[in-house]
């Protein structure tokens, strides 16, 4: 008897586990969570394809001190995988960071000749990168070339810059012959088996840091580029998770500021409600402003590229990360950081221009802490979504080693922005030359 009760015991032990019910997500019941081992599958080779908010751009720089701090890298590290990205010597690649040019006297007129001209990757010869995004990009820059340079629809100008941008050739391997292997190429090229996409940001960014709606991309141009993109993803059998994020609204970032503000003079007939660059101190009329009329042009571009990315992901069962709701939330309201354990702290970081604590000091780009902030955003939607269970990043702890956070500082009460407003000024009036724009309509 005692010998077929042990038997029946084992039989009940062995049979028990495949019973069980499987572990749920609390966050959507409908998605089982992920073993370790099928999560160390699924984040096996992660790679981010993106623009200047993928590769850790801060105040118009890209360095390897800050480099660490971007999101895709931030993500990694509490995904356990491997992630290199292409790091570039100080002063970095672009003009030197807004911040260092007050506060590091390494500084000098050669540090803007050789982050314009002459960047330096750490490691020249790296060809096992994770990170592409490409400060700059389009979403035709980082799928084909001769498409982005010679047979798009968009503008001169934005032409001119994918050709002369420093960044281009920093990123894909340091060499002008890595412009005809574009980023989504090398991207998958590596087989990733997972992605994150953020892409589409300067397609209307580009046009509202000019002063103008007359640069945005047109709308069927994108999502027609974007679809490729999508098809060459689904063709790449390695991937298992995709991760799209949508576009926020860029006249919001801080870059923007109202006309008449207490930096800000206006002399001249100027539509209220209208924007200028932070730096510039007088406004004589619209020419010289995002109106309210370009701003709404340029927020139903966003809106309909946004519904493009929503649908693709639904269709595609992609997850979804919805980054146009957060920066709206944290341009209203800021934002409370948290803790690695979800707690949240007492310390509220705000999109204010230089003094927030979220952005760096081009009013464009996050600070470190704001790419802590949007990587636990992501992080949850990858939760949610895939079953997964990647710690969060602790922002407390990232805020507190953060220069721009501890120790502010406002560039426009310590530095001459008047030449860099005279060429803004100058700029915009170009902007009336027709052969600039992507339509021959009058502004």
């Amino acid at each position: 008897m005692t010998m077929r009760r042990i038997f029946i015991g084992i039989s009940i032990l062995c049979i028990l586990p495949l019973t069980l019910p499987a572990v749920e997500n609390p966050a959507r019941p409908d998605v089982q969570i992920l073993t370790k081992e099928q999560q160390q599958a699924l984040f096996q080779t992660y790679c981010a394809i993106g623009d200047s908010l993928t590769q850790g751009c801060q105040a118009l720089n890209v360095e390897e001190s800050r480099q660490y701090w971007s999101f895709p890298a931030q993500i990694a590290r509490q995904m356990g995988t491997g992630f290199n990205q292409p790091l570039m010597k100080f002063p970095g690649c672009g003009f030197p960071n807004i911040e260092d040019a007050i506060k590091d006297k390494r500084i000098n007129m050669f540090s803007y000749v050789q982050g314009l001209m002459f960047p330096r990757r750490v490691d020249s010869r790296q060809d096992n990168i994770n990170n592409f995004g490409i400060s700059g990009a389009t979403m035709s820059q980082i799928l084909d070339w001769n498409l982005a340079v010679y047979r798009s629809p968009e503008s001169l100008l934005i032409k001119c810059m994918e050709f002369f941008s420093p960044y281009m050739t920093a990123t894909l391997g340091g060499h002008v012959r890595k412009r005809f292997e574009p980023e989504v190429y090398q991207a998958l090229k590596r087989n990733p088996t997972f992605l994150t996409i953020w892409i589409g940001n300067n397609d209307v960014f580009i046009s509202a840091v000019s002063g103008t709606s007359k640069l945005v991309v047109p709308v069927d141009f994108w999502c027609a580029t974007f679809d490729r993109m999508v098809e060459q993803i689904k063709a790449t059998p390695s991937v298992k998770g995709v991760v799209l994020i949508n576009i926020p609204d860029v006249t919001v970032a801080p870059f923007f500021q109202p006309v008449g503000n207490p930096f800000n003079r206006v002399t001249g007939p100027v539509t209220p409600g209208s924007l200028v660059p932070f730096f510039i101190k007088e406004t004589r009329s619209d020419e010289e402003a995002l109106t309210p009329a370009e701003i709404e042009k340029i927020r139903s571009v966003i809106v309909q590229l946004n519904e493009k990315i929503a649908r693709t992901a639904k269709e595609q069962g992609w997850a979804l990360i919805d980054m146009h709701a957060l920066f709206s939330d944290i341009h209203k309201t800021g934002r409370r950081l948290q803790y690695a354990d979800g707690t949240l702290s007492d310390i509220t970081v705000r999109a204010d221009y230089a003094t927030g604590g979220l952005f760096s000091l081009d009013g464009m780009h996050p600070s470190s802490t704001g790419y802590a902030c949007l990587a636990n955003v992501i992080i949850r939607g990858i939760n949610d979504f895939y079953g997964t269970t990647i710690p969060m990043v602790d922002e407390v702890a990232v805020w507190k080693q953060d220069s721009i956070c501890q120790d502010p500082v406002d560039p426009r009460t310590v530095q001459d922005w008047t030449p860099m407003a005279m060429a803004w000024t100058f700029y915009t009036r170009h902007l009336q030359d027709k052969s600039l724009r992507v339509d021959g309509d009058s502004r």
